[in-house]
């Protein structure tokens, strides 16, 4: 829409200050979120999902050695908003760097886990002694629970400090990525196109 009518006063004194108030990054958050929510397209809303797992997960400087390089592709990674968007930015990798080695392809899978997360209104996955859990609207938790029997997990409703939380067995990151996939998409295949 933009190349046909313009831009017009999109980074006019208006706007330009108010990106130099909240930063650019923000700014474009806040603008594919409004962009989005006028084309009808969900927004998830509330605050960014806690993630704590004990996972190598990260983009080793022997795979891509230039480091202003690497650190934008962390920022393409944390900023893509669909599955489509991190399978394209993860072809361009391979294509570009070689085959990625395991601990970037376990960043990929916590980078989709924390998107769905936020769809699904977890508010935290946290990597414990004696399981993984997760803190969520009750009615999400029972989701998982239910779509988790599918893929052979077995997740128990435990409290922990008047909360209820679900507690699962350790798997592996894949197999989480799936279920929460699969809960966010009640149990479609939607984000994985």
């Amino acid at each position: 829409d933009l190349e046909i009518r313009g831009a017009g006063n999109i980074l006019g004194t208006e706007q330009h200050g108010f990106i130099q108030e909240v930063g650019f990054s923000l700014y474009m958050k806040l603008l594919e979120e409004e962009i989005a929510r006028q084309r009808g397209e969900e927004v998830p809303s509330g605050p960014e999902p806690v993630i704590r797992l004990r996972e190598e997960a990260f983009i080793p400087s022997s795979y891509i050695e230039n480091e202003s390089e690497r650190l934008r592709f962390y920022q393409r990674l944390f900023t893509a908003r669909t599955e489509r968007e991190r399978r394209e930015l993860q072809e361009e990798l391979e294509d570009r760097f070689g085959k990625m080695p395991e601990e970037v392809r376990r960043l990929f899978e916590i980078t989709r886990i924390r998107s769905c997360a936020k769809i699904t209104q977890v508010t935290t996955l946290e990597e414990r002694g004696d399981g993984v859990y997760l803190a969520a609207p009750l009615e999400t938790l029972v989701r998982f629970q239910e779509e988790g029997k599918a893929l052979g997990i077995e997740g128990k409703l435990v409290t922990d400090h008047a909360q209820v939380l679900l507690r699962l067995p350790r798997v592996p990151v894949e197999t989480l990525g799936m279920l929460f996939a699969k809960v966010a998409n009640h149990g479609g295949e939607k984000d994985r196109r």
